[in-house]
């Protein structure tokens, strides 16, 4: 028999909640869109401030440091991030 897992039911943290954007990543993205296109950055932000949920980025960032190795890990990432959102398709010369 499975042991019971002290994490169920899963609770959100409220003042988390409180801090996502009225739109989705659903719509940022748009699904259900009659034409495609390349995708936008719905979290992980260079800047936060350039992305409706920034205040959940910066909310992670919050909570994380408050382990070290978290602020470690996201320093290194950034050195080799070239990750950019795309507000057009490439060209194709």
């Amino acid at each position: 028999m499975a042991r019971k897992n002290p994490h169920r039911p899963f609770q959100p943290d409220a003042a988390q909640m409180e801090l996502f954007p009225q739109i989705s990543g659903n719509t940022i993205n748009g699904l259900d869109e009659p034409d495609g296109r390349p995708p936008r950055i719905v979290y992980w932000a260079p800047d936060p401030d350039d992305i409706p949920h920034g205040a959940l980025q910066y909310y992670f960032y919050g909570r994380s440091a408050q382990e070290p190795a978290f602020g470690v890990a996201r320093g290194n990432a950034r050195k080799f991030s070239t990750c950019r959102c795309l507000t057009s398709p490439p060209s194709r010369s």
